[in-house]
């Protein structure tokens, strides 16, 4: 099985800058890190080279294909690939530039099976709306000229944006309860099955005025949660609160935990009374092991739905540790 390490890189630009400092090229930096992280085929995005061509580093074995305007044109994206030399060589054909924002290579896996990639670079939300939608159009185009046959991965910077929208003003944020709230409580709609308790509610929903006047000045909102109390209200005086499901296994053995709880608490006082000694604690550490064990088997007799009484446990007695050093 053939294993590829793919990534994506907005490199700003791959057009060397004459007055820096830096002794290597752009794509040979490119080409150190991409092996740093031994990534075999990276999609990357802004590239601001013109027209279409590609570069191949020597001593980096790695092999640039790139899509860009024409060179009479103002560059501001370019799309391309950086795979490697020995990958390289291998492709049935070149990577195909559609645009300076979409191109696609197809790479052989073997067996008549193909893989192919998409590297995109989507305009930000600054452009106008014709250009951000000629750019999906192109994509989804380029996507359905896919084999359904061969593997896809579209790699590639979309500039999207999660979160607050300016535009619309649209949050994404949870909503959370206030503090000092409580939680309203959860109903009894089981008792809506019966016809009865079904027709008294829909009667007291009739018969129940809104809790305020609906004023035209009010917001969505206020209407909205005057209109949701009403229900609720008249819902929980009619069905009440649900009946809780699970069994409750500490009220059901409340009386022998109790008893368990004040021998553990004699046990106790009685060691911290005495001086510390290692004859004293052993008796209280053997007595609190078998406090837990039975606590335990009352539990799981009650989660597990067994008769609610325990059966009767056999008494622990303290044992008789005397005092004298």
């Amino acid at each position: 099985m053939k294993v590829f390490n793919l990534g994506t890189w907005n490199v700003r630009t791959l057009l060397d800058n004459t007055k820096a400092d830096r002794p290597e090229r752009r794509t040979t930096l490119i080409t150190k890190e991409l092996a740093r992280y031994n990534v075999d085929i990276a999609a990357l995005s802004k590239t601001c080279l013109a027209d279409k061509g590609q570069l191949t580093e020597h001593g980096g074995g790695y092999t640039f294909f790139w899509s860009g305007r024409s060179s009479t044109e103002h560059c501001e994206a370019g799309v391309g690939f950086d795979i490697r030399s020995h990958l390289a060589w291998k492709l049935a054909k070149l990577p195909e530039g559609i645009n300076d924002r979409l191109m696609s290579v197809q790479l052989p896996l073997g067996n008549k099976k193909n893989v192919t990639l998409i590297s995109a670079y989507g305009p930000t939300m600054t452009n106008p709306e014709d250009i951000k939608d000629k750019f999906h159009e192109e994509l989804d185009a380029l996507i359905a000229a896919v084999p359904q046959s061969d593997k896809l991965f579209v790699l590639g910077d979309f500039n999207a944006r999660s979160g607050t929208v300016s535009k619309c003003k649209l949050h994404t944020q949870p909503l959370r309860r206030l503090q000092g709230q409580k939680p309203a409580r959860r109903l009894n709609i089981p008792k809506l099955n019966h016809s009865s308790t079904a027709e008294e509610f829909v009667r007291g929903l009739a018969a129940r005025p809104p809790d305020a006047p609906q004023d035209e000045q009010d917001s969505i909102e206020e209407q909205w949660a005057t209109f949701r109390d009403a229900i609720y209200s008249t819902a929980f005086e009619h069905l009440g609160p649900a009946k809780c499901k699970h069994q409750d296994w500490f009220n059901e053995n409340d009386e022998e935990i109790q008893a368990l709880l004040s021998e553990n608490t004699s046990c106790s006082e009685h060691i911290r009374a005495t001086p510390p000694h290692n004859e004293r604690k052993t008796p209280l550490a053997t007595q609190s092991t078998r406090h837990r064990r039975n606590f335990g088997r009352c539990r799981t007799r009650g989660t597990a739905r067994r008769p609610t009484r325990c059966r009767a446990m056999q008494t622990v007695t303290t044992p008789n540790v005397s005092t004298t050093p």
